[in-house]
């Protein structure tokens, strides 16, 4: 089994490598490190079963080979990225989504598209379900992302609708995220705690078109896939400063 991984050098991309490796797939990876790290893959290049390509996703791909699955997970995702690269973010889930689209339909593989929150915008519904169309300002500073994201859905339902005509294939949005709802205040408090800091908390004004609250129902993913957050936000806070600190060691 052969899977194609764009933005494998993320982080949910970089893990998606490891996870599909220890799987007995063979994976190739593709990234272009506009915002991807080549650290989080070092340690699979040499693996016989990981291929790397430096690649930019917006540019026509193909693969030589078989694929069975494509995961497209390419794109900036943090405010502060997207903003530094708005043209880029626009095109890599615009044509990139396009590209990797039209691959999987010529390899007939299956194709699992990264989408975000994002497509919900400040939501009027609490908590949102995948059917929610979202109150999203098209023209606003956060529109670059959320805009893009909603273009490549309606280009997967496209797809979609396509192949279900010929194939009988059906496809879903489903939500994955934790349902455990923690405002930002408390998340600072709670991270000051679990690094013993002494910094202090300051508030700042949010950023223009920041939602007020957002929080996933997963009830379908329960559902459909058997699936639910295992680690609590706690449990994850704490790895993750045991590894920035390993990392800030190096």
């Amino acid at each position: 089994m052969r899977v194609l991984i764009t933005g494998c050098a993320g982080f949910i991309g970089s893990h998606l490598c490891d996870k599909f490796l220890a799987e007995g797939f063979e994976v190739i990876g593709m990234d272009n490190f506009i915002t991807g790290s080549p650290d989080n893959i070092a340690h699979l290049l040499g693996h016989p079963r990981f291929r790397f390509i430096h690649y930019n996703v917006v540019n026509y791909i193909y693969i030589e080979g078989p694929l069975n699955i494509i995961l497209h997970f390419a794109c900036p995702a943090s405010p502060v990225d997207y903003l530094n690269h708005p043209i880029h973010t626009m095109k890599v889930d615009s044509l990139g989504t396009l590209n990797t689209l039209g691959l999987a339909k010529l390899k007939s593989a299956r194709y699992v598209f990264a989408s975000s929150s994002e497509v919900y915008g400040d939501p009027l519904v609490h908590p949102q379900r995948e059917d929610y169309w979202g109150n999203v300002s098209p023209v606003g500073v956060r529109s670059v992302y959320s805009e893009a994201k909603r273009f490549s859905e309606a280009l997967c339902m496209a797809y979609i609708f396509r192949a279900s005509i010929k194939d009988g294939i059906e496809g879903e949005v489903i939500n994955l995220g934790s349902p455990e709802e923690i405002s930002i205040l408390d998340l600072a408090t709670l991270v000051v705690e679990l690094t013993n800091s002494n910094s202090p908390i300051q508030i700042l004004d949010g950023r223009e078109d920041d939602p007020k609250r957002r929080c996933p129902d997963i009830t379908k993913a329960k559902t459909l896939l058997g699936w639910e957050p295992k680690t609590s936000l706690r449990d994850g806070l704490k790895k993750t400063i045991e590894w920035l600190k390993s990392y800030l060691r190096r």
